[in-house]
């Protein structure tokens, strides 16, 4: 099968370094960006423009579970978001562990996630219904 692709636009001036890692919010209007600039950028992909800026960490990925919830994680800490009906991101619980992380999964039911560290050392954890959007 041959697939074609078609440009149709650039999402750029929001970060000043490298993006690491992009995802989909529940609709495909919205997409989230995390870079090494320690920023998460909410963004309109009709209108190729930030909603939204937020502090974060150098983020290495950057995932959505639950209906509004997005996680990224970076240098030795996992941050969980919910995405408002403002679009704007709200802090909704984190976790540090003793060395940097690079990638997160999370369970069928959304409430268990495993961080990968690059210690070679998977951690895994479960949070309250509460601390996330269920």
């Amino acid at each position: 099968a041959v697939v074609s692709t078609q440009s149709t636009g650039t999402l750029a001036g929001g970060h000043t370094e490298a993006i690491r890692s992009v995802c989909w919010s529940g609709s495909e209007c919205l997409l989230l960006s995390g870079s090494v600039d320690s920023s998460v950028i909410v963004w309109d992909t009709r209108t190729c423009t930030p909603l939204h800026q937020t502090s974060s960490h150098s983020v290495r990925q950057l995932t959505r579970f639950a209906e509004r919830g997005f996680a990224s994680v970076g240098e030795n800490s996992l941050q969980l978001w919910e995405l408002s009906s403002s679009n704007t991101l709200l802090p909704q619980g984190s976790r540090t562990f003793p060395t940097d992380v690079e990638c997160v999964a999370f369970s069928s039911d959304e409430r268990t996630h495993v961080c990968g560290g690059v210690n070679a050392i998977a951690y895994l954890s479960t949070f309250a219904c509460e601390t996330i959007p269920c």
